[in-house]
């Protein structure tokens, strides 16, 4: 697995360091970072927090056997008071719609 950060607006990141104001004057302060060399240190250290905070979160995940095992409960057919009931197929467009309604997502489809 390889982990990177792209980012296309860095001025998202603010960082302490000289500014230039137009009537040449300069003071040091906290302000947005630019799109040039003297930012890159800065945003690279940004962005390696970034990914040492996404490896920290990978690193917590589980084993996904237990997520496999309750995909296949959810499609196997169940009995209910004598009727059978048909297993959900996440491969079918209105079943999976239906449970990402339950769970709340919305606007994963289009089309």
């Amino acid at each position: 697995m390889r982990i990177e950060t792209t980012v296309n607006d860095v001025s998202f990141f603010r960082h302490y360091r000289r500014v230039e104001h137009r009537d040449g004057s300069s003071e040091l302060k906290v302000a947005s970072m630019t799109k040039s060399i003297y930012s890159l240190g800065a945003l690279g250290e940004c962005l390696g927090l970034a990914n040492m905070g996404y490896l920290a979160f990978v690193s917590e995940l589980s084993d996904p056997s237990a997520g496999v095992a309750d995909v296949l409960k959810l499609s196997l057919p169940v009995k209910n008071k004598g009727r059978s009931v048909r297993g959900v197929n996440l491969f079918f467009k209105s079943d999976l719609e239906a449970v990402l309604a339950l769970a709340g997502v919305r606007g994963l489809f289009v089309g």
